[in-house]
């Protein structure tokens, strides 16, 4: 479960100001340990998937991740600016799913608001763990799949304008965890 806890964490806690994103991953890696401690399933990975999802669905944002940003003194504005992307990452927005499962944690962004961000990936699965089950497998996309597209794009828009691309943060890996986590 760390594993995977230590990329959902990381994951979001990159969009947060830099002050802040240790202070949240740790908050929120407890958060979620806590909740998941009775269900997490390795055998049977799907078993309590909507019981480990995290949601926000417009001012609605997922309790453990507000609670987190709590802890670690984040505001709630900053929490909701921050979570709506930046140039060079996947633009969140204001409706998006994570799934933290034994083995995966993606990612579903879904628009309705007419926004065009996230290079054509609306609806799609995005890998940023391990792999989804192989009923969804036709549906996902690896996160660095999506963070070339966003690199390439942030490259193009940079050379167009005086104002130079923002580089990805590291993104995790199934086999990296945050420098704050490891051992």
């Amino acid at each position: 479960m760390d594993s995977e806890l230590a990329a959902a964490t990381s994951f979001l806690s990159s969009y947060l100001p830099l002050p802040s994103q240790a202070p949240f991953s740790i908050a929120l890696h407890s958060h979620l340990a806590s909740r998941y401690a009775n269900h997490w399933h390795p055998s049977d990975p799907e078993r309590g998937s909507a019981f480990r999802t995290l949601i926000r669905n417009g001012d609605r944002i997922d309790d453990s991740v507000v609670r987190a940003t709590t802890d670690a003194r984040v505001s709630r504005d900053v929490l909701e600016s921050s979570l709506g992307g930046r140039l060079g990452k996947v633009a969140l927005g204001e409706r998006w799913t994570l799934w933290v499962d034994p083995g995966c944690v993606s990612l579903r962004v879904d628009r309705t608001d007419g926004a065009t961000p996230g290079v054509g990936r609306e609806g799609q699965f995005i890998e940023i763990y391990g792999k989804l089950p192989e009923s969804l497998s036709s549906h996902a996309v690896p996160l660095d799949v999506v963070a070339q597209s966003l690199n390439k794009q942030s490259t193009t828009m940079s050379m167009t304008s005086a104002t130079p691309a923002i580089p990805s943060a590291h993104l995790p890996t199934p086999t990296s965890s945050p420098p704050f986590l490891q051992d």
